[in-house]
């Protein structure tokens, strides 16, 4: 699999411009924005005699909603607990990002190719995902290091011809990051659909980051 270094030193970091996207959707507030989950962890109770213990079951999947984007012509199914924007967010047409207040975290973004992506030179669909997905790679996670293809296959999102890239990010400083970036052969315009997230993220939303790029539909 090919290898390609990652050295511009120059780009924003992750973590500011995830922050732009925070700050896009507190609005104009300064003060810390809070996010309170709609789904309490459940808990149940010993009613014996025997000494009372609690136990809490096993975190769940935040229930899903149905995100139309006008703009793009299409709908995005995204758990509930996430923070989703459509207005003043740094790329593409519509934002969903991992409200954490602390560890891992990650953003997705869904957009036209022609607007954020570099394919005025052309290439196969195949190739365009990959380098769009490096360039995310290296926009988010700056930091020296390789970047190497784990995945790539064409597949289809709601029947339509797409293909996936997925880029594995090795930090000099033994931190990982991942770009994962699907290319959509629209009728409306090529799109793309970019999930970024950092190492060591909770399995299940990485799943739901997944889900979310596999639940594209055109409306």
């Amino acid at each position: 699999m090919a290898v390609m270094p990652i050295h511009r030193a120059w780009l924003p970091t992750a973590l500011t411009v995830v922050a732009l996207i925070v700050a896009a959707c507190s609005g104009t507030d300064t003060a810390p924005s809070t996010t309170t989950s709609t789904v309490p962890p459940t808990t149940t109770t010993s009613t014996t005699a025997a000494p009372t213990t609690t136990a809490t079951s096993p975190a769940a999947s935040a229930p899903l909603d149905p995100v139309a984007v006008e703009t793009l012509g299409i709908s995005i199914t995204v758990p509930r607990d996430w923070v989703v924007r459509q207005d003043g967010i740094v790329y593409g047409h519509v934002a969903a990002l991992i409200d954490t207040e602390e560890g891992p975290g990650g953003v997705l973004f869904v957009g036209f190719a022609s607007e954020d992506l570099d394919i005025a030179d052309g290439g196969t669909p195949a190739e365009i995902a990959d380098a769009s997905a490096d360039l995310f790679a290296e926009v988010f996670f700056p930091a020296p290091g390789t970047s190497s293809v784990t995945v790539t296959e064409a597949t289809t999102i709601d029947g339509v011809p797409a293909h996936i890239v997925e880029r594995a990010v090795a930090h000099d400083d033994g931190t990982t990051a991942i770009s994962r970036l699907v290319l959509i052969e629209a009728e409306a315009g090529t799109m793309y659909a970019a999930f970024l997230y950092e190492g060591g993220l909770n399995e299940q939303r990485i799943a739901e980051g997944e889900a979310v790029l596999e639940s594209i539909s055109f409306d």
